[in-house]
């Protein structure tokens, strides 16, 4: 495993729900690719599908409830990790 890369992952994912907290779906949209590309981590497999959904629930205005599912999911995977913090802040602000 490239520890490198992992990183990138990780920071990929702040950035994706650092911007998803403010409004900015194309971050959400651009940490999905971006953790798609380089992630060689099973657990965070799930990372790019949950990120995408969440994008594109608000940004089509469908039920918020699957935005919320996929929040919740997103935070089971990173469990109490460092970027936690962040996944409930784009929860806080999708409510």
């Amino acid at each position: 495993m490239n520890g490198r890369r992992q990183r990138e992952v990780v920071s990929a994912l702040e950035r994706a729900l650092r911007g998803g907290a403010t409004g900015d779906l194309g971050a959400l949209e651009q940490g999905a690719v971006t953790i798609r590309r380089l992630n060689q981590l099973p657990a965070y497999s799930e990372v790019p599908d949950l990120l995408a959904t969440i994008a594109l629930t608000l940004k089509t205005g469908a039920d918020v409830r699957t935005a919320y599912q996929a929040i919740g999911r997103l935070r089971e995977v990173v469990g109490d990790s460092p970027v936690a913090p962040l996944v409930d802040g784009l929860l806080r602000a999708v409510n």
